[in-house]
């Protein structure tokens, strides 16, 4: 017996807001013409998404949440709004091997979200500072310094959400909420 998605197509104009921070809803959408931006709190945009990708799939994998992110038009769009119930039934069918690693990857996905836009904020904070503000190593300044033991040389700062590592990069792919 096949099944049958039930979705309804809805047309967009550019700027609309597709779902918004704090909606409960476990929808997900299939973009069917158009572009569409996955945009953080902060205003990071995750992703730039088209025709034939999907987004708002972590709330319907992982079962009614809030939304963590706001879903934009970039252009005039048409959307296939598909509704929960069917992905989960869906993925019930599946083999558990496949509906495990879907729940963990959406999972890893999430996480690297939040990880995003907390690198995002760090790097606005270092780029409201103005360049005589930072303290360099190695010029007229005092060196960075750390509670850290002292083991004979120079630390760096430690960052609680993140350790000493500082990664402020781009990549073309990106996750997105």
């Amino acid at each position: 017996m096949k099944l049958v998605m039930n979705m309804v197509r809805k047309p967009f104009k550019a700027g609309e807001v597709i779902f918004d921070f704090g909606e409960k809803s476990d929808d997900l959408y299939l973009i069917h013409s158009g572009s569409v931006e996955i945009v953080s709190r902060e205003g990071l945009v995750l992703a730039t998404l088209k025709a034939g990708e999907l987004f708002g799939e972590m709330a319907s994998i992982l079962g009614e949440r809030e939304r963590t992110a706001r879903a934009v038009t970039a252009t005039n769009a048409v959307i296939d709004v598909i509704d929960s119930t069917t992905m989960r039934r869906k993925l019930g069918e599946a083999d558990p091997v496949l509906r495990a690693l879907v729940r963990n990857l959406t999972i890893r996905l999430a996480d690297a979200n939040k990880m995003n836009e907390e690198r995002w904020l760090l790097l606005n904070v270092y780029q409201s500072l103005a360049p005589d503000e930072i303290e360099r190593p190695g010029r007229d300044r005092a060196p960075l310094t750390s509670s850290a033991p002292d083991r004979g040389s120079r630390t760096t700062p430690k960052s609680p959400e993140i350790g000493n590592t500082f990664f402020f990069g781009s990549s073309e792919r990106k996750s997105f909420a």
